[in-house]
């Protein structure tokens, strides 16, 4: 006899058609030619892609993100942070993970560079929003000074 959690191939049959299941695809577990793969891989990436955005994208809380391969610090898709990269260009240097971009106006789409602010730290960066006193060398960049 057949133990309870056992399937035979008359149960599996049954659960198939009971669950809706449809039959097995035919490729599954095929593998694919090395120019099926090739075709595969440079068919549907970047702007030949439906879903193209043009390298910029959108993420929740307003910021924009820009596709930047071989950026330091980038997200597991290639992106990084608009505004993270303006700053970079001003002041010639990648920012460090600890170093934070402040918006002046609030708006976080709005990378204009006299509308943002670098700092040193993300605790100096509260700091400053919750208007306690910060030093000099504590800012990296700051937008509203028009001699960077």
């Amino acid at each position: 006899m057949n133990k309870p959690y056992e399937r035979t191939p008359e149960i599996k049959e049954n659960l198939r058609s009971t669950c809706r299941m449809g039959p097995k695809n035919p490729n599954w577990g095929k593998s694919k030619s090395p120019e099926t793969k090739a075709k595969l891989r440079t068919t549907h990436l970047g702007s030949k892609n439906g879903m193209w955005t043009g390298g910029q994208t959108i993420v929740y809380p307003g910021y924009v993100k820009v596709l930047s391969h071989g950026h330091p610090i980038v997200d597991g898709y290639g992106y990084v942070f608009e505004h993270r990269l303006i700053v970079e260009s001003i002041i010639g240097r990648y920012l460090d993970r600890k170093e934070a971009v402040h918006h002046i106006n609030g708006k976080r789409d709005d990378n204009r560079p006299e509308n943002l602010m670098a700092f040193k730290t993300h605790g100096i960066h509260l700091r400053f929003e919750r208007h306690c006193s910060i030093l000099p060398e504590d800012i990296i960049f700051d937008g509203r000074i028009r001699d960077h």
